[in-house]
């Protein structure tokens, strides 16, 4: 039922068996539909965990980034390890039905139908209108039926979202703010599971980044962009720490990209690097070394400019 709010419009129909069915050819469809689906399908191939679904979700990556069937098979065992915690007295079937609705959430905020449905709410960011939409399922939650049949726990476990944006956060857009919302609400030292529950969200939801041009083998989630994605949960964890500080997770974070990069990290140049690597989605010592020699093209005074705007 989420799906529907994806179609914006999209013919419809019921077959024989009460089934919904999407009308017209695949190409028709949005293609935040289409993302949606591939989330689901690639989320199925990590649950499986077998070689053949790790081979057909790698399938059309490149050889030098292609996803390790050791990292996919870590994040196997990490949702696996999720869904059987008991967490709030949940079984295994209703959490997995918690990430499935969840996974389908992401793009929720980009469908006029929905909007239409919570006119009070407006907020262009579609990430803030899903926050602000899950509050007021509180008061009708059969507006979303998918929501609406899972138990109260679960809805307790979805009305509880982590202040934090993954993708800003592992390509720095902003500075330690970033993290300041996720450091006062104290979820990393009291609720540490929804911490690894919007990890593995976000290893689903940049899986289907680009379904709509390849439904069946995920382009984005490559070996680099699973790194960078460890990476920042290790150091969003230190939270659990309340003496931790926003500097110091960024500056870990922009630690250990350092070091993929091939730098040591500490001088304000290779920080500086490093920051433009997360920005351009680098990894790795070549593209680390490529980095060094454009910043090595600049005049002294256009290096110290780029540092400037960083620190």
């Amino acid at each position: 039922p989420v799906l529907r709010f994806l179609l914006d419009g999209t013919e419809m129909w019921q077959t024989n068996e009460g089934s919904d069915v999407v009308g017209g050819v695949d190409q028709s469809y949005p293609k935040e539909f289409k993302r949606a689906i591939a989330c689901l399908d690639f989320l199925g191939k990590i649950l499986e965990g077998s070689e053949i679904a790790h081979a057909t979700l790698v399938a059309a990556q490149r050889e030098d980034v292609r996803l390790s069937f050791d990292t996919f098979s870590r994040l196997h065992s990490r949702i696996n390890a999720f869904l059987d915690s008991g967490l709030k007295g949940l079984s295994r079937e209703e959490l997995k039905d918690l990430i499935y609705v969840l996974a389908t959430m992401g793009d929720l905020g980009k469908s006029g139908v929905l909007r239409e449905l919570f006119p009070h709410i407006k907020d262009e960011d579609h990430d803030k209108f899903v926050g602000k939409m899950l509050y007021a399922l509180k008061e009708d939650p059969s507006i979303l039926p998918s929501y609406h049949r899972l138990s109260p726990a679960a809805q307790e476990i979805v009305q509880m979202p982590v202040p934090l944006h993954p993708g800003h956060g592992s390509h720095i857009e902003g500075g330690p703010g970033m993290f300041t919302a996720l450091k006062e609400s104290g979820i990393a030292a009291k609720h540490p599971w929804a911490i690894d529950l919007l990890e593995i969200l976000h290893c689903v939801d940049v899986m289907g980044a680009a379904g709509h041009v390849n439904p069946n083998s995920s382009l984005a989630f490559t070996e680099p962009c699973a790194k960078r994605i460890g990476y920042l949960f290790s150091s969003v964890r230190k939270f659990s720490d309340a003496a931790v500080t926003e500097k110091t997770v960024l500056a870990d974070y922009l630690k250990q990209m350092s070091t993929s990069l091939g730098f040591q990290g500490t001088t304000k140049e290779e920080q500086t690097l490093a920051r433009l690597g997360c920005m351009l989605r680098f990894y790795g010592p070549k593209d680390g070394a490529l980095l060094a020699k454009a910043f090595a093209y600049l005049s002294p005074e256009k290096q110290a400019d780029l540092v400037r705007s960083f620190h």
